[in-house]
């Protein structure tokens, strides 16, 4: 059965006590249209605990020789790790529509993605290896997708214009991040590039306030150094990068860059390794970037019984004589280690 299917989203944002967030999202069989902001309003602060709503209005209009198959809409969305939008009550979706009204279940990570570049991937981990963070600089974010819990037939020429709710609850680190939404349905070939799916990454950045973390994360802004990942243990390999050409610093034109680093032990001990030598040297990458990755027990010398809470950091030269910190300062960066759990 030939069939032509076309998604139109547009989104309109608003925020009072929750964010509210509106789009518009047109589907015809088989084709992908845009995803379009209505006006460009996205809420721009919430409260770390606090429920974002999330309205979504989809337009499905079926245009097929014949009936619309039997399908179930998906509906993904991108979200910092450590919100854990899929565990527990954190996140929750219900639809409403003419031809009935229900939830949306969890996305079975066993669902593969069809007719694409990455056929063994589920969506999740499709969405994450082609759109990965979407608009942030920073890692440490997950797509979620989550199906209608049932499947409906829309008959030939005829169009349903089911609402969506998504609430999703914020976590409790201070942060900025950008979102991003996906729709497809299945049986949709959901390869990049494809004219059945669609993917809106924002470029409006979402602050979170009120949490424990003096310093917010800032996933919206490229950082003139960072390591990651953002929750790890000094039992984690750690990635240390820096970007030499991002800010004029004391380093513009050196090439031989070097991590110096104070570890703090939870009893308080600091443990210094600072120096040009090869263990410490950041490795050059294209544009004029570096990294270096560290296991951080071995590379500050822990025994046993010892653990880390947290690690200073500026770069410096070979000699030491020039070091970066925070903007370009003499500020050092601030890791502080975290669980995964």
């Amino acid at each position: 059965m030939i069939m032509m299917k076309q998604i139109r989203i547009h989104k309109y944002f608003k925020y009072l006590v929750f964010a509210v967030i509106l789009f518009s999202i047109g589907i015809i069989q088989s084709c992908v249209d845009d995803i379009d902001p209505v006006d460009g309003v996205e809420p721009q602060t919430a409260k770390v605990g606090e429920v974002i709503t999330i309205n979504l209005l989809v337009k499905i209009k079926s245009e097929a020789l014949g009936d619309f198959d039997p399908s179930n809409l998906y509906i993904g969305f991108l979200v910092p790790r450590s919100w854990r939008a899929t565990q527990g009550n954190n996140t929750t979706i219900t639809y409403t529509s003419d031809l009935g009204n229900g939830r949306f279940v969890l996305l079975s990570d066993d669902v593969k993605v069809p007719n694409s570049e990455y056929p063994d991937l589920s969506y999740p981990d499709y969405l994450k290896a082609v759109y990965r963070a979407g608009n942030n600089f920073l890692d440490d974010h997950e797509w979620v997708v989550y199906k209608t819990d049932k499947q409906y037939v829309i008959r030939q020429g005829a169009s349903v214009n089911p609402i969506i709710t998504i609430k999703t609850k914020v976590g409790q680190q201070n942060m900025f991040t950008k979102l991003a939404y996906y729709v497809s349905y299945n049986g949709a070939g959901s390869g990049q590039g494809s004219n059945d799916n669609k993917v809106f990454l924002s470029t409006k950045c979402l602050e979170v306030t009120g949490g424990a973390n003096e310093e917010p994360i800032d996933f919206c802004n490229k950082p003139l150094a960072n390591a990651s990942p953002l929750a790890a243990s000094d039992n984690d390999f750690l990635t240390f990068d820096f970007d030499n050409d991002l800010l004029p610093t004391g380093l513009a034109g050196t090439t031989d860059i070097y991590l110096c680093a104070q570890a703090t032990t939870a009893d308080n001990k600091v443990i210094t390794r600072c120096g040009g030598v090869p263990a410490n040297q950041l490795k050059p990458l294209p544009n004029d970037e570096y990294r270096l990755v560290i296991y951080p027990r071995t590379f500050f010398g822990l025994q046993k019984d010892e653990t880390l809470t947290r690690i200073t950091y500026k770069i410096a030269n070979k000699d030491g004589s020039v070091k970066v910190g925070k903007r370009g300062t003499d500020e050092a960066f601030v890791y502080r280690f975290t669980s995964c759990n």
